[in-house]
């Protein structure tokens, strides 16, 4: 069993030693800095054995991140794409210590950015536990390897950072900024507090609760696509008309257009991102990625030149989608929610946003068709996401927008895009949606409000520095 260190952690504390307010280019006390220290090496070197590598394919094989052992038969919770694992035979897992060990991929969700692999070679393998709900302030250590590193890296890499946000049960971010991809995060009892769902340079880094892998550990041990267990069922049925293969008419884009919304901080020039009103007393379907935690004010504007009060009900920095509620009175243009699990491949769409390139209230509309995803094979096609061709360039801040059939109804909204060719010149660019069957399956949980913990800012400066400082020193050390 992997062992773990008691440490009680408060808000803006390391340890259990507050630090005194001090210049930027001091040092935290030597004895608060080589407890910290120490307790922080005591937890790495403890979950250390438990972590595992994680490649596939022909070579050269794709790195695919870190996942970390959770189970004594074996099983490994990873934030990789579990998915594109078709062929168990080309699976490598390779642990810390520099053992190979076979294995098989069992299930995943898009949805939450998780998955489960499997140890199958013979043993009882050293693994952690799930922690409990990560608080926010409390001190964090990643420990991971870099995405497609190469194969001298062999010892993970560490950082430490602050829980900076937690909804319960579902997501937390970090204040770590440490270059890993796809790794856990462990709390300073040494038990696994969540798996890295994504960063951006300059913002915390996103991941997955833990509670989530304890929460679906049946569906992940068994197999199966929550994509499909969860969003699936609100696909029609076989007897439901398709939407017609045809261009989307002018009108059904005017009135889709009347819907489409900019959202902005209150007073800004420029907006944040864009979305759609769904419903006509004013609920607006957006990403996620505005990072605006519920009970934030902003302001929405519609095309018409109203702009109008709103409130943030329920972000999902995981799934990237975010609902928001105008609260100013008013009979709202609307859209309504569709199903795009139906749609094929060359049906017709069209995306509809605002750009920040684009300035003004005439929004930026673009006839599209959906198209495969750009990426490896996987074993179930059907996820939480849909891609359309195309990905013009300088779409910022039309992130959030609505993607509209044939018939005017909304079926996901933008998430960003990738644009490439194929070596024979052909465009292989691809905008990517979040289906609107995620608003379906979690509008109770995205629009009640649920409260978002957040650490107090005031020192998280001074406290980074330490731990930044703490960072660098284990780092030099390496492994024992």
């Amino acid at each position: 069993m992997i062992r773990t260190v008691a440490l009680t952690v408060t808000l803006i504390c390391i340890g259990t030693l507050a630090f005194q307010p001090v210049n930027a280019q001091e040092a935290a006390p030597a004895s608060d800095f080589s407890k910290t220290r120490e307790r922080a090496k005591a937890v790495i070197d403890s979950v250390r054995p438990a972590l595992v590598r994680f490649a596939y394919g022909n070579e050269p094989k794709l790195q695919f991140g870190c996942g970390v052992i959770v189970s004594a038969s074996g099983h490994v919770a990873v934030s990789g794409p579990v998915q594109y694992v078709i062929d168990d035979a080309l699976l490598d897992l390779e642990l810390a210590d520099g053992r190979s060990v076979s294995g098989k991929a069992l299930g995943w969700s898009s949805e939450f950015g998780i998955g489960m692999l499997k140890i199958t070679d013979p043993g009882e393998w050293p693994h952690v536990k799930p922690g409990k709900r990560a608080e926010a302030g409390e001190v964090c250590v990643a420990l991971g390897y870099r995405r497609n590193s190469p194969g001298t890296e062999t010892s993970p890499g560490i950082g430490l950072g602050i829980v900076t946000q937690v909804l319960a049960g579902q997501w937390l971010t970090t204040s770590d900024r440490t270059k890993l991809n796809a790794h856990p995060i462990f709390n300073l009892d040494g038990e696994l507090l969540g798996l890295q769902r994504g960063s951006s340079t300059g913002l915390d880094s996103v991941h997955a609760a833990a509670g989530l892998i304890k929460a679906h550990w049946d569906e992940l041990a068994a197999g199966r696509n929550l994509d499909r267990v969860r969003l699936y069922s609100q696909e029609p049925d076989s007897t439901s008309p398709r939407p017609r293969s045809e261009k989307v008419a002018s009108k059904v884009i005017s009135k889709a257009t009347m819907a489409s919304v900019q959202i902005s901080d209150i007073g800004a020039e420029k907006n944040r991102v864009s979305g759609v009103i769904v419903t006509r007393d004013g609920y607006v379907i957006t990403c996620g990625h505005h990072r605006c935690v519920p009970g934030t004010k902003l302001t929405v504007s519609l095309q018409d030149g109203r702009s109008a009060n709103a409130i943030v009900l329920g972000t999902s920095l995981i799934s990237d989608v975010g609902v928001l509620k105008i609260t100013d009175e008013g009979n709202w243009p609307y859209a309504e929610m569709g199903r795009s699990a139906g749609l094929g491949e060359g049906e017709h769409c069209v995306v509809i946003g605002y750009p920040r390139r684009e300035p003004g209230r005439e929004p930026w509309v673009f006839a599209t068709t959906v198209a495969t995803a750009p990426r490896l094979s996987r074993r179930d096609e059907w996820g939480c996401r849909f891609w359309t061709k195309g990905s013009p360039i300088g779409t910022g801040g039309a992130s959030g927008c609505g993607v509209f059939d044939a018939q005017g109804r909304v079926i996901g909204v933008m998430l960003g895009g990738s644009g490439r060719r194929s070596a024979d010149g052909t465009d292989l660019s691809r905008l990517r949606h979040a289906r609107v069957e995620l608003f379906h399956t979690k509008w109770k949980a995205l629009t009640s409000r649920m409260p978002v913990q957040i650490a107090d800012p005031n020192r998280l400066a001074e406290v980074t520095t330490t731990l930044k400082r703490i960072t660098d020193e284990l780092s030099a050390a390496g492994p024992r």
